[in-house]
């Protein structure tokens, strides 16, 4: 995505930045951070505005056989935060934070066990949303017992890929009777059946 001149209703405005980073190899980075507020988030007149960030990073450095190296890396953004010179460096850092979260975290759902796919649940209505939303509470739940559930964590130590823990969990839901998480996860844990209590 990006903006042109004169697709926007409010002024196109510049700013950079210039930093070096590194010790032993000494690499110079230039931030060109162009931005505008006030422009429709499509092109018919019913769309919303937004304010838009983009950003233009270039590296360069000396490389070990000394040779001039150079990285160039766009980004861009919308906000619906007012975009000024004295905030732009700031927001395009969180915007750039969140994309990694969310990247990471769909990551996770396609790969690591949830078994997220492009296509979920499409043809139906609402089916889409309704699977997508209960993929979200189960992981944020896990999320949760990860910080929070001592057994979970063991759990997730042992099994290492969540993907392994989510096949034996479902196996165990099908043929063991249990009362409470607790004595689900000491049988997956141990591999036998908890102690009786009472």
């Amino acid at each position: 995505m990006s903006v042109k001149e004169g697709e926007t209703t409010g002024e196109t405005q510049f700013h950079e930045r210039v930093f070096e980073s590194g010790e032993k190899v000494i690499k110079t980075t230039k931030m060109n951070y162009r931005f505008a507020n006030n422009i429709r988030l499509h092109q018919d007149k019913e769309s919303p505005f937004i304010n838009f960030v983009q950003v233009k990073e270039v590296t360069e450095w000396i490389g070990k056989k000394g040779k001039a190296e150079r990285l160039e890396r766009n980004f861009t953004f919308i906000t619906d935060i007012a975009v000024t010179k004295n905030n732009i460096v700031q927001l395009a850092e969180g915007g750039r934070t969140r994309w990694k979260i969310e990247n990471e975290t769909f990551n996770t759902l396609k790969n690591r066990g949830y078994n997220l796919e492009h296509n979920y649940g499409h043809g139906e209505k609402n089916l889409t949303h309704n699977f997508i939303m209960s993929m979200f509470l189960a992981f944020f739940v896990d999320q949760i017992q990860e910080i929070s559930c001592y057994t979970f964590k063991k759990l997730v130590e042992k099994f290492k890929q969540k993907s392994s823990l989510w096949s034996s969990l479902t196996s165990a839901i099908e043929w063991v009777p249990l009362s409470s998480w607790d004595q689900f996860y000491y049988l997956l844990y141990y591999r036998e059946m908890p102690p009786e209590t009472g």
